[in-house]
């Protein structure tokens, strides 16, 4: 329960825990990170520059796909697939 004369260090608990919520996810996504650009090049990259090297182009080729995929009894969710990126609606990450 929170007191007046414990108020002063609920605060600072609170916004400790508050400052630090995310330390664990920021560890994973750093982690990951790290298996594209190694940690101490991070820095020199601006957000959509690391989201480039980790996502690749938000465009697919169609040609490109087509070019290098091998079709062995298209299946219903082959059919849906290609309709989806023939029309566009298609981001790589």
């Amino acid at each position: 329960m929170v007191t007046p004369s414990n108020r002063h260090e609920y605060v600072r608990l609170a916004l400790r825990l508050r400052l630090r919520e995310f330390d664990r996810a920021a560890a994973r996504v750093r982690e990951g990170m790290a298996r594209v650009v190694p940690v101490p090049l991070l820095s020199l990259f601006a957000g959509f520059e690391l989201e480039a090297m980790a996502c690749g182009s938000p465009e697919i080729p169609l040609h490109l796909l087509k070019s290098v995929a091998t079709y062995k009894g298209l299946t219903e969710i082959c059919r849906i697939f290609l309709n989806v990126i023939r029309l566009g609606n298609v981001r790589t990450c």
